[in-house]
């Protein structure tokens, strides 16, 4: 039997003509649940409610003036809850052949085996009906709100801890019409309340091919009670393989479980149940018998193919799967029909990009594209390379002494496109442009932007190198012989030589003592080299190391890693830190430059407005000097035939012998 609940999410039951309450209109078929919660999806085993044993048959008993009937619950009915307060309502009716029924008293009485557990009285309704709440749960705990169903407040409302509870086991309930007179009629019912108990369940699971086990798997089990009530039990498997479940167990009737480890990726590697086990647990089990699990390890795999427009030949590209968010990479190359696959991959997210500056060499452009293997861990994907039309720009930024600033961005504003610079040379390429004339706005955090105006006719191979000017309000920290730069849209603070960076970027090069840099992922120690940091909200930290040596300390679990010249790191924080090469490839796929996070910022000096007012309204600098150049000449021509004849008509009356 299944447990019953009171109709229409909570509403008290109501009492047909027929003597049957809404709860039962199939008939007298224990088919009841919570309408809270769905029906188990598979096959619904159905009973007519049978006799518990044969001296456990509720007969109604009464005379010709007097008697009473119970309507739910009904005979052999099983009910189940879950360490919460619960009502179950007792219910029927009353028939009196005298004028006044609320003058009868109806009594309930609540048996366990030979002990009264509780008595309540009630006065029927004019037309017969009554109801007492009984809680199940004597014990249990208020339902926590809100909740997804708001009537089950109605049958688990506190006010419920002081009515009369139901004992776990066979349970008698005895309901008794009384009259005034004396007179009486009785009826009862054996229901069976099944209170769960915990049993503790062993798993052992192994890989299927080696036997090896494995730690950290997740081990799953999941049933549904009285094909109701969904109960879930996980656990972590140790060292040895093993996982222990505490499983809920019902005491009045047998628990079936589902174990399996469901598909999981651990350390880059898909583990998943070969097969999941069943097991059957009989009434009142305390732990299940030993549970092996076979389990099946895959790695990833990614196919792919490089296609061009018009059957073009497609030139022997590096193709790149960069894995997110912690950039590590793997590279191989197409072949000549532009097919290439990564074969035993770890499962996870990863960018599949070509190098751009390699694939503009040979005219073309193309896409990145977003793989996620935890989805599928074989993937296929198809990457069109396309005819790279228009000019390109390419250039350096750095500041006043010549180094290159490591966080910069190169914007076209009327296409628009962004780019940021290489954090380790500062160097950026803008392709693709269209064949006219167009602003370009280099622009960093913590110096003034600059605005030029660039042409088709721009030589490409002579990159165009824009020295931004530092803003009077970015701090400078110094270290050893050098300094550690912070830009005022960073928020910083600096105590005792230690840094905390909150968001924003900073980046420095110096030696001596040691630069002690916090972030909410890691404590950084640098005790001479070059280096930058950034930490923008929403996304992953990453540290860039040029030069020197680096200590890393999480502050999770205080691990601690070294991080050598050439690397970077993803600060994540919820995976272990991993250097990686700093490599522009990995950089331009992890962290696509399609916005400018730092607003341009103008020098207010005259000269640069002039520059910059005249670059935003399409007037370059060479046609600047142009157009002075020509009104010199202009003017030259002019004013030179003008100053001729002005000298001759002053001297023209003037003879040998004048005065």
């Amino acid at each position: 039997g299944n447990y019953l609940q009171p109709n229409s999410f909570g509403q008290p039951p109501r009492v047909l003509e027929n003597g049957c309450t809404t709860c039962h209109l199939g008939g007298a078929l224990v088919l009841n649940w919570c309408p809270a919660f769905p029906r188990s999806p598979g096959p619904l085993s159905l009973s007519v409610a049978p006799p518990v044993a044969p001296d456990k048959v509720g007969v109604p008993r009464g005379n010709r003036d007097i008697g009473v009937v119970i309507a739910t619950p009904i005979n052999g009915e099983h009910f189940y809850s879950p360490w919460i307060v619960t009502a179950i309502p007792v219910g029927g009716r009353v028939y009196y052949a005298g004028d006044r029924l609320t003058d009868i008293e109806v009594r309930l009485e609540i048996w366990s085996g030979l002990e009264q557990v509780a008595i309540s009285t009630t006065q029927p309704q004019r037309n017969g009906y009554f109801s007492f709440d009984t809680n199940l749960s004597p014990d249990g705990i208020e339902l926590e709100v809100p909740i997804d169903q708001r009537g089950c407040i109605e049958c688990h409302s506190d006010n419920l801890r002081d009515k009369p509870y139901l004992p776990a086991g066979d349970v008698r309930l005895v309901v008794t019409a009384l009259t005034p007179d004396g007179k009486q009629a009785s009826d009862e019912r054996w229901i069976v309340v099944d209170r769960s108990q915990q049993a503790e369940a062993i798993v052992q699971t192994t890989i299927e091919d080696s036997g090896q086990p494995i730690s950290g798997l997740p081990v799953q089990a999941s049933t549904r009670l009285y094909e109701w009530r969904a109960r879930h039990a996980n656990a972590l498997t140790d060292r040895d393989g093993v996982a222990q479940l505490e499983l809920e167990t019902l005491t009045r009737a047998a628990t079936s479980y589902r174990i399996e480890v469901p598909a999981t990726v651990v350390d880059g590697i898909l583990y998943e149940s070969v097969e999941p086990v069943e097991i059957i647990l009989p009434p009142a089990a305390t732990s299940a018998p030993p549970i092996s699990l076979s389990v099946r390890a895959r790695l990833g795999q990614i196919v792919g193919r490089l296609s061009t427009q018009a059957g073009t030949a497609i030139p022997s590209l590096p193709v790149w799967a960069v894995h997110l968010p912690d950039g590590s990479s793997y590279r191989t190359h197409a072949s000549a029909a532009g097919d290439f696959t990564f074969s035993d991959i770890p499962i996870g997210q990863y960018v599949i990009t070509v190098n751009s500056g390699e694939s503009a060499e040979y005219g073309f452009i193309s896409s990145d594209h977003e793989i996620d293997l935890r989805q599928s861990p074989v993937a296929a994907v198809e990457m069109s390379l396309d005819a790279l039309v228009g000019y390109a720009v390419r250039g350096v930024i750095r500041d006043a002494s010549g180094s290159p600033i490591p966080f910069a961005w190169a914007t076209i504003e009327k296409v628009p496109l962004t780019r940021r610079v290489a954090p380790d040379t500062g160097a950026y390429a803008l392709v693709g442009l269209p064949p006219e004339p167009a602003t370009l706005i280099v622009s960093a955090p913590g110096f003034y932007s600059q605005a030029h105006l660039v042409t088709p006719l721009q030589e490409p191979s002579a990159p165009f190198v824009a020295i931004l000017a530092r803003r009077p309000e970015t701090r400078s920290l110094p270290w050893g012989s050098g300094e550690v730069i912070i830009p005022p849209e960073s928020q910083a603070s600096i105590k005792a030589g230690q840094v905390t960076l909150t968001h924003g970027w900073l980046w420095g090069h110096g030696s001596g003592d040691s630069m002690v840099i916090k972030t909410p992922q890691a404590e950084i120690s640098i005790r001479e080299g070059t280096f930058a940091l950034e930490q923008r909200a929403g996304q992953p930290g990453w540290f860039y190391l040029m030069a020197g040596e680096a200590a890393f300390r999480t502050q999770a679990d205080g691990e601690q890693i070294n991080v050598h010249a050439g690397e970077m790191v993803a600060l994540t924080g919820d995976l272990s830190l991993k250097p990686v090469p700093l490599d522009p490839v990995v950089i331009a796929a992890i962290r696509p430059s399609t916005d400018r996070p730092a607003s341009p910022v103008w020098q207010p000096s005259l000269e640069a407005q002039i520059r910059d007012g005249l670059a935003q309204i399409g007037i370059g600098t060479a046609q600047v000097i142009t157009f002075v150049t020509y009104l010199l000449i202009v003017s030259l021509l002019v004013l030179l035939p003008a100053g001729a004849v002005v000298w001759w008509l002053r001297h023209r009356g003037r003879g040998p012998d004048a005065t």
